[in-house]
């Protein structure tokens, strides 16, 4: 009688212990149905939105495309030629911002781009504009595979803009063959960059660069970047700058 009924305590015990395993395991189940449905609403949002973000990139640049093809009907109809150099300049400066969203639309995440592939491609436009007949510019590009957010890139576009366009125009007077170094490294919190030509420089004591727009434009966006440029006369023109990585 007691061996049959420690049986049955053992057997109701058993039975209870299953009945709630199962019950567990249901519930379980339940909850990671939810999650899964979840992560599945999470990944199309996000998908949604990164096709927003693509779209926006796109539509951006090609309304930055549409004013330069004004600059360039408005570039066709003067005969003035500082005009016409201002248009031409107004252009190229829009295209470096047009070129951000170019490649931002490009890429895979729609929130960085890659500053070695953006200063090449900026390279290869200002080449087409304004390189010399017989006149062959070779830039190197140091930039440590660093990638850049808008914010970053759109500022040290247009500060890249200026300087290139500044050597190509300027530096490189009865020669055959010009070099331009840029260099950008990550130190601790923040980028060191670095631009150098290797053509005529300028006598920084004597020259006023205030009163050149270039310059003015590439101390006033280093200023929002938080920095100040350093402008040296190291056989070429070079100019150097920290500016804070953004969190």
């Amino acid at each position: 009688m007691y061996g049959g009924g420690v049986f049955l305590i053992i057997i109701s015990i058993f039975y209870y212990w299953n009945k709630t395993l199962q019950k567990e395991i249901k519930t379980r189940k339940i909850t990671e149905n939810k999650l899964r449905e979840t992560v599945d609403i999470i990944n199309e949002k996000n998908k949604e939105k990164d096709t927003l973000l693509k779209e926006i990139h796109h539509r951006v640049k090609n309304n930055l495309q549409m004013i330069q093809s004004l600059f360039n009907m408005q570039f066709r109809q003067v005969d003035n030629e500082y005009t016409r150099q201002v248009l031409s300049q107004g252009k190229i400066r829009i295209h470096a911002i047009s070129l951000v969203h170019e490649l931002l639309y490009q890429s895979e995440n729609f929130n960085s781009i890659n500053i070695q592939d953006y200063i090449i491609t900026l390279k290869d436009t200002i080449d087409s504009i304004y390189k010399k007949e017989n006149l062959n510019v070779i830039i190197t590009v140091n930039a440590d595979n660093i990638n850049l957010n808008i914010d970053e890139a759109i500022p040290l576009g247009l500060i890249l803009n200026e300087l290139l366009v500044n050597s190509y125009k300027y530096a490189f007077k009865e020669r055959s063959v010009g070099h331009i170094d840029v260099r950008i490294k990550e130190e601790g919190l923040n980028y060191v960059f670095e631009y150098k030509d290797d053509g005529v420089g300028v006598n920084i004591n004597t020259a006023n660069l205030s009163e050149s727009l270039g310059m003015r434009l590439i101390t006033r966006l280093s200023n929002q970047r938080g920095t100040k440029p350093n402008f040296k006369n190291n056989n070429g023109l070079q100019v150097n700058f920290i500016f804070a990585i953004s969190k």
